[in-house]
């Protein structure tokens, strides 16, 4: 729900960086399945900036552009599904 409903406000704050261009380029005629891989890879900029940065994906700073709501509400529902992808694994792991 949050990848259909926040996906485009966030990269409009994100305007100036070339790997959110390049994904919505690539990937906006997919619908739903588009957006929810547009957001993650929105994550792991917020994730791992100084690697992006280095990469010349995003300029330096640009990443504070963006209200801290709507990072919570990015990396939040990312954060939360892996680590219950996680759990369900060692769940997994030891019970089977």
């Amino acid at each position: 729900m949050f990848s259909y409903l926040f996906t485009e406000l966030i990269e409009g704050y994100l305007n100036r960086s070339k790997f959110v261009a390049s994904n919505r380029k690539a990937l906006s005629g997919l619908g739903l399945l588009g957006k929810t891989v547009r957001s993650g890879s929105t994550a792991l900029m917020f994730l791992f900036p100084d690697l992006c940065e280095r990469r010349g994906l995003i300029e330096k700073g640009e990443l504070l552009n963006l209200p801290v709501h709507l990072k919570w509400k990015l990396l939040v529902p990312w954060i939360v599904g892996v680590l219950l992808l996680f759990a369900m694994f060692i769940f997994w792991l030891l019970v089977v």
